[in-house]
């Protein structure tokens, strides 16, 4: 028996009663209430009474799963994204469990925390789209190039390629790469035209780390190296030193991408008796393996820095960024490096 219900000296029925009138009024969440009260009142001996309240606990905890479940559906409709979460968590704890209603709405969960963050990072993503528009109008390349990558870094993770601010992003970030390397193309072109094809291929290699791949420019980059090398008398390419051996590249990056996964997808509803619920059980390997591959990114940044490449170098502090965490001693120093690429850069 309940402490409350002691101190008020009401009875199961009394309760009983009560929850019955706050249902017929709809008033669901108070008809609960007044049931558990009730429960906790009825003697084991009163089988039916006991099988009455149990069903209308049952029937009110199905008709708020549905107010909070329709609540969470209009908060979607409205892009109220935090909101729907939260509603759909309430939902989800008054649903029956294994039942499809229980698996549909823990569905409906997911796919709204999803547009939560994909919508959290728009916010993020806007302000710095907007500050590289404004470097690129200003002519400061290198500047909004940091603005546009961190914007993708942002990106990169929830919005599908067929998102629209991402695909706005990702062109800019382009046409800033393109406005970048124009002066390299045409240093090389001009020594290429004078026969200075080692000075035409340093331009050119270092070119080609600037740019994404997959665009127009680093098809004209690639034709420009290729006529280069037979000024040269070069037929194949020579190996670039990468600072990092292939091996030790692709296990971090495959470790990185799996728990990424791993991370991502994992469902605090998964009944882990060593985790707790609010816990994802992949955090500390995932954030291990992000950090290990950081730590590739700026070795490769810093060896590029280190034969005065500075447009390459930028590129790769920038991409090792994202895998530090903020006012981290790697960040710091990553940071300070990007200055002084920025003031290096041809």
């Amino acid at each position: 028996m309940s402490i409350f219900a002691t101190m008020l000296g009401l009875s199961a029925d009394e309760y009983i009663k009560q929850a019955d009138e706050f249902l017929k009024e709809s008033r669901f969440g108070e008809a609960k209430i007044e049931y558990e009260k009730a429960e906790e009142l009825v003697m084991a001996s009163e089988t039916e009474k006991k099988e009455y309240v149990e069903s209308k606990i049952k029937e009110c905890r199905a008709r708020l799963c549905d107010y909070h479940y329709d609540r969470a559906k209009a908060c979607i409709e409205a892009q109220e994204y935090e909101k729907a979460v939260s509603s759909y968590e309430t939902a989800l704890e008054l649903s029956e469990e294994n039942t499809g209603r229980n698996k549909l709405i823990h569905q409906e969960l997911d796919h709204a925390r999803i547009k939560f963050f994909q919508h959290a990072s728009d916010e993020k993503a806007i302000p710095m789209i907007e500050n590289g528009d404004a470097f690129m109008l200003d002519g400061s390349y290198n500047e909004a190039l940091v603005e546009y990558r961190e914007a993708m870094k942002i990106l990169k993770y929830y919005q599908e390629s067929e998102d629209e601010l991402k695909k706005k992003a990702h062109q800019k970030l382009t046409e800033c790469e393109i406005k970048i390397v124009e002066p390299y193309i045409e240093r090389a072109k001009n020594f290429i035209e004078t026969q200075m094809s080692e000075e035409a291929l340093e331009e050119l290699l270092e070119a080609r780390e600037i740019v994404e791949e997959d665009t127009k420019t680093i098809q004209t980059i690639e034709k420009l190296i290729i006529e280069a090398r037979k000024v040269k008398g070069q037929s194949e390419e020579a190996a670039d030193e990468d600072f990092i051996s292939k091996q030790e590249w692709d296990e971090a990056m495959d470790e990185y991408k799996e728990l990424l996964n791993l991370y991502f997808s994992y469902t605090y509803n998964d009944s882990d008796p060593f985790y707790p619920i609010h816990r994802n059980k992949y955090e500390s390997e995932f954030l291990d393996a992000k950090k290990k591959l950081g730590g590739l990114y700026c070795k490769r940044a810093d060896g590029h820095f280190n034969q005065k490449k500075y447009a390459v170098a930028l590129k790769y502090y920038v991409e090792s960024e994202k895998f530090f965490e903020a006012n981290s001693a790697e960040i710091k120093y990553i940071a300070g490096q990007i200055d002084q690429c920025k003031s290096n850069i041809k």
